[in-house]
């Protein structure tokens, strides 16, 4: 996906998105990888319970927002 978007958009130098893993329902591994001007970073993987199943991804996508 990284690839497709960066030569898609080549004025593009960061592309980010989560990596998870669905043990049940309840439980989740998550992480994150970034192509960073053609450096590609994986994060440390967290365990996690999970409350609200709604709005992971928004949450996400506003931290790394504001990381940036």
């Amino acid at each position: 996906m990284m690839d497709q978007v960066t030569k898609k958009h080549p004025q593009v130098k960061i592309v980010a998105t989560t990596l998870r893993e669905v043990k049940s329902t309840n439980r989740h591994n998550w992480g994150a990888v970034a192509w960073i001007n053609g450096q590609t970073v994986v994060s440390p993987t967290a365990e996690l319970d999970v409350f609200d199943r709604v709005g992971g991804g928004d949450g996400y996508a506003s931290a790394s927002f504001t990381a940036c």
